[in-house]
């Protein structure tokens, strides 16, 4: 059997890797979703003891009460941005060059919008 090999243009590396398989995608869409649950579950933990906090007269604590709930908020809408493009079916496409993110970035970083060097000049 001859081995088709995909044209590459001038700016695609030869061998690029190819965009993430189904099954990868299936990993990568249970991950996020196991992620979500937990980042709402800090958001709720977050928010009670915020508003526990919210008693308290220590601007520190209320501070870092705070701090703990915008990062768990946070952390919340780039999951759910993510399985958004993975409905799109942009996931795992970097948002700024348009290169298919290698499988091993998106498992490190699962909801990650680049691709390394894009990633790095953003």
């Amino acid at each position: 059997a001859a081995m088709t090999t995909t044209a590459t243009g001038p700016n695609t590396p030869s061998g690029a890797d190819e965009h993430i398989t189904g099954d990868q995608e299936q990993t990568l869409r249970t991950w996020l979703n196991d992620q979500l649950a937990a980042q709402r579950e800090r958001v709720q933990q977050a928010t009670e003891a915020f508003e526990a906090l919210a008693d308290t007269n220590n601007p520190v604590h209320r501070e870092l009460g705070r701090d703990e709930l915008d990062a768990a908020l946070e952390a919340v809408a780039e999951l759910e941005h993510s399985l958004e493009r993975v409905d799109e079916g942009t996931y795992g496409v970097c948002a700024a060059c348009g290169k298919d993110i290698p499988y091993e970035r998106m498992e490190a970083v699962p909801d990650t919008d680049y691709c390394v060097d894009c990633a790095s000049s953003h």
